[in-house]
């Protein structure tokens, strides 16, 4: 008799099945992308805009007097923008993860988001605005912590507790390789924004954006915010298809217990 697959979640059947399905459906998955990439581009655009003049003949960005010379007004603009940003992002994502899991079309995975899944989503953008604020190296104890309760809220339409309490009992048995995959996953992310960091902030105490052609800058942000929510996406397809093979594996354990006891009756 087949054993239950119960704690014995496969890294190679794992990684290997989210990508196949990942590739298969590449389109999809980029047009979703798409939104939150646009619409970043749009207002990081107008918000450097007003801030550094980043749209018009260029400015000089110095990372260390940055903080000290932005006014109220203009972080009000930064966080107005930062979260419109992340709640773009957060739909297309929720999107992702039902895309991953129901191979259905665009229309079909935006419709299947529901407000109470998505407050886990919401929470994540607070939290991470204040580790922003205070403690920058918390950001990516919460993603590992979190990132496989996005999928458990989205699937099962529930709140950031009852979803965390829901992933932490369906992991059981396989939270290492979960925070294994987390881990391999986020690392090219991780990469491609310290990338970031040094080609504008490290070459100079001051990083002149007149080196930069405004239309180009304009161009290069669409396809920058692209390639930084790629891994990203990945890695909740991955997490996602981690749920559905834990949840077929829970009922499979049922079924089994419940066949188990009708012959012992």
């Amino acid at each position: 008799m087949r054993r239950p697959m119960r704690g014995r979640l496969k890294l190679g059947r794992l990684l290997g099945g989210a990508l196949l399905s990942y590739l298969r459906s590449l389109h999809l998955f980029l047009a979703i992308l798409l939104i939150p990439a646009v619409a970043g581009a749009v207002i990081f655009v107008g918000v450097s805009a007003q801030i550094l003049g980043f749209a018009t003949d260029g400015a000089s960005l110095d990372p260390t007097t940055f903080e000290i010379t932005l006014n109220r007004d203009q972080w009000v603009l930064i966080t107005a923008g930062g979260f419109a940003i992340a709640v773009v992002a957060a739909l297309a994502m929720a999107a992702s993860i039902h895309l991953a899991c129901e191979g259905a079309g665009i229309r079909r995975a935006f419709s299947k988001i529901t407000a109470k899944s998505m407050q886990i989503f919401w929470l994540q953008c607070v939290i991470y605005g204040l580790a922003v604020r205070f403690s920058p190296v918390a950001i990516p104890l919460l993603w590992f912590s979190v990132a496989f309760g996005v999928g458990v809220a989205v699937r099962e339409d529930l709140g950031p507790s009852e979803a965390m309490d829901r992933a932490w009992a369906l992991s059981e048995g396989s939270r290492l390789k979960i925070l294994a995959v987390e881990v391999l996953l986020v690392a090219p992310l991780l990469l491609f924004s310290f990338g970031i960091a040094y080609v504008f902030l490290i070459p100079g105490p001051t990083f002149n954006l007149n080196s930069i052609a405004p239309q180009t800058r304009q161009l290069l942000s669409a396809p920058i915010t692209l390639l930084f929510l790629i891994p990203v996406q990945f890695t909740f397809v991955t997490l996602a298809r981690a749920y559905e093979m834990l949840r077929q594996a829970e009922q499979e354990t049922v079924l089994h217990a419940g066949g188990a006891s009708d012959v012992r009756a």
